[in-house]
């Protein structure tokens, strides 16, 4: 399954890497860790997490006050 990332979530993630490194050096760094292990987790079993409508899905990051929303693309399966 391949993943995509629109540009303004892309933006969002860069943003808030840099914003917790600013706080603690190395923060970023986790935050960004605990986010490729939620997209993991979305890759083995993207509709087992909460349903935000019939095309989108939220899953949250472990941790962090932040979630991955996303759809799933018909031609995926």
């Amino acid at each position: 399954m391949t993943v995509r990332f629109l540009t303004p979530a892309r933006d969002e993630f860069t943003a808030t890497v840099s914003w917790y490194d600013e706080r603690e050096p190395g923060l970023g760094a986790r935050f960004s860790s605990a986010v490729q292990a939620t997209v993991r987790r979305i890759r083995a079993d993207p509709k087992s997490y909460e349903s935000l409508s019939n095309s989108f899905y939220r899953c949250r990051v472990s941790n962090c006050p932040y979630a991955v929303v996303y759809s799933i693309d018909a031609d995926a399966f």
